[in-house]
């Protein structure tokens, strides 16, 4: 064979060499690689079952917790206990007891397991359904947190805690968290509620077209403004009343985030004529109850402006305590609410005289309750003299 064809012959052996080791090559680190992905789907498969263990273990542990809770609760229970429990239930009114939905049963079955005497109660082949919880002010040592285990859940529609001292956030916020259907949230005088609850309440309960929140100290006017723009189009009814904060500028965001307020009450706030200018701008022309007395600040001027807005839709109307109001709002009221008004409180108002009065009974065609206690202006005599509207079935009923 000639050099140069043997030089040739062994640098395409060389080359054939080089390429089956590549091919080679390839070929382990695609082994390679495929054995690393079985790995990771192994080491994942292994972590996902653990993770599965550990939720069927944690609920496995919750529900054996649930079950002594209520063994505990039904086997150690003094007769004194038992009778208070009793009473508590006597606040869970049944409102639909024709219901026979199957998936609640399960929901409502713990509730009839804590008081024998609430299950005798209950009709026979009904299942129980609690539209209305409320708890007592004195608990004498009842935890809030096995009453919201046993006494409320999806079924429940209407909460009312009001005077529940020692409600705290972490209990509130465990009690929304259970609640997910609450239409109504009544949290009167619950003193210890702060932002955090509001803002849980804003993203849980998307059905919620009542809050009332009178007498709440500590929950901010800035987490209420909040809690307006997130939830406020699907509110009817509104009660702030003896809450500080509640200001004029508070007010403007609540009549313009709330366009479907039927009722809102704002007793013994910080309001004053611009408020009323606010309510007048921006409230919805279907509002008809509407409370502002104990708020001192508000003058003939922000009364008037008031009910030439929305006074021809007003069915009752609160204004009790307004020292600086006098006969011009009477007379308003006996123009702009002559065909709607049903009931008109003007308590504690010393500027209401024998005058204004004998126009008001006039010229209120639907008057049902007239509140004017504590008018020092105001005779007996003149009362007594008083002629009401001819459209008036029966005289109103009058406070005095």
């Amino acid at each position: 064979m000639p050099y140069s064809a043997k030089e040739e012959w062994l640098r395409r052996k060389k080359e054939k060499e080089k390429a089956i080791a590549a091919k080679l090559k390839a070929e382990e680190d695609a082994r390679v690689k495929l054995e690393e992905e079985k790995l990771r789907a192994a080491a994942l498969e292994k972590e996902r079952e653990e993770k599965r263990q550990r939720e069927i273990e944690r609920r496995r542990k919750v529900e054996e917790e649930t079950r002594q809770r209520r063994e505990d609760l039904l086997n150690g229970a003094t007769p004194d206990s038992r009778l208070l429990l009793t009473n508590m239930f006597s606040y869970l009114l049944p409102q639909d007891l024709s219901t026979r939905r199957r998936r609640e049963r399960s929901a409502l079955s713990p509730l009839l397991l804590v008081s024998q005497a609430w299950r005798t109660l209950s009709k026979a082949n009904y299942y129980q359904r609690c539209h209305t919880f409320e708890i007592f002010e004195d608990g004498q040592g009842i935890n809030p947190q096995t009453m919201c285990d046993y006494c409320m859940g999806a079924f429940s529609i209407d909460v009312n805690l009001s005077n529940a001292r020692e409600l705290n956030d972490a209990v509130m916020v465990r009690i929304i968290q259970k609640c997910l259907f609450v239409t109504s949230w009544t949290l009167d005088r619950c003193r210890n509620l702060t932002a955090a609850s509001l803002d849980m309440i804003a993203v849980k309960s998307r059905r919620l077209n009542r809050l009332s929140l009178a007498a709440c100290s500590s929950i901010s006017e800035r987490s209420l403004g909040t809690f307006m723009k997130k939830c406020g189009r699907n509110l009817s009814f509104l009660n702030m009343s003896d809450c500080p904060f509640v200001d004029s500028r508070l007010l403007q965001n609540v009549c313009h985030f709330c366009p479907n307020l039927t009722t809102l009450e704002v007793m013994n706030c910080n309001l004053d004529d611009l408020a009323c200018h606010h309510i007048a701008s921006y409230s919805p022309k279907n509002i008809a109850i509407l409370k502002i007395g104990g708020n001192i600040k508000i003058t003939d001027k922000g009364i008037v402006e008031l009910l030439d807005s929305i006074g021809s839709h007003l069915i009752e109307f609160d204004m009790e305590g307004l020292e600086k109001v006098g006969s011009t709002a009477m007379l308003s009221i006996s123009q702009r609410c002559a065909k709607s008004l049903k009931v008109l409180k003007i308590s504690n108002c010393f500027g209401l005289d024998d005058a204004s009065l004998h126009v008001l009974s006039q010229c209120l065609k639907h008057l049902g309750l007239l509140d004017i206690r504590h008018c020092p202006n105001i005779s007996r005599s003149s009362v007594e003299e008083l002629v009401f509207h001819a459209d008036l079935v029966k005289p109103p009923q009058i406070l005095m």
